[in-house]
C-alpha cells in the first residue's frame, strides 16, 4: 500500500459522517434565538459557524457546535 493511500484512508476514518445532524442542530438553536430575538421563524439568518466546524478542520467525534449569534442592534 502507497503512501499514498494509506493517507486517503486515515482521512477517510477521521472524516465527519454526521453531517446532517449538526445542520439539524444549528438550524434549531438558529430557529429559537430568531424566535426570541426577531420574531421570525428563520433557520439560516442571523448566525455563523465557527470554531473547527466553521473552519472546515473538525473530525469524527467532534463534541460541541461553534456558532455566533447576531443580535439586533436594538437588543
Amino acid at each position: 500500500m502507497s503512501v499514498s493511500q494509506m493517507f486517503q484512508d486515515f482521512l477517510g476514518n477521521i472524516k465527519i459522517n454526521n453531517e446532517e445532524q449538526i445542520t439539524i442542530r444549528y438550524q434549531e438553536i438558529t430557529k429559537a434565538l430568531n424566535q426570541i430575538f426577531r420574531n421570525t421563524e428563520s433557520r439560516t439568518d442571523n448566525y455563523l459557524k465557527v470554531g473547527c466546524y466553521g473552519r472546515w478542520t473538525a473530525i469524527k467525534g467532534i463534541s460541541d457546535l461553534d456558532m455566533l449569534y447576531i443580535m439586533p442592534a436594538s437588543k
